[in-house]
């Protein structure tokens, strides 16, 4: 859809960045938009309108810092599944990792 003006945020929920409005079935006799993201498929509600929906969708929308976290979590998961390493080397990983992370913070969330 092409007459909408605000920008789309990623996804609140996996990151993505592949975010449609989407036009709604209704029992209204104004048409109904949400926004939904193309890879895990998160919807929000209804608006009036296209910028109403982005908008909408753009309130939940994750704050920057939070994805190096997210991307932290996801390593330390994986350490979690290489069970051939001593624990001492996976528990270095894991701070490493950690710590790094944390440095992305804003310094206020520290």
């Amino acid at each position: 859809m092409t007459d909408r003006q605000t920008e789309l945020l990623p996804c609140p929920f996996c990151g993505g960045t592949e975010i449609e409005i989407r036009r709604m079935p209704s029992q209204w006799q104004h048409p109904e938009y949400a926004a939904q993201c193309g890879e895990c498929l998160t919807i929000n509600g209804t608006s009036l309108g296209m910028d109403a929906a982005a908008q909408e969708w753009n309130t939940r929308a994750t704050p920057d810092y939070v994805k190096p976290l997210v991307d932290a979590l996801k390593k330390i998961e994986a350490i979690g599944y290489e069970l051939e390493k001593p624990n001492h080397i996976a528990r270095n990983e894991i701070a490493k990792i950690t710590d790094e992370a944390l440095s992305k913070l804003p310094e206020d969330l520290r």
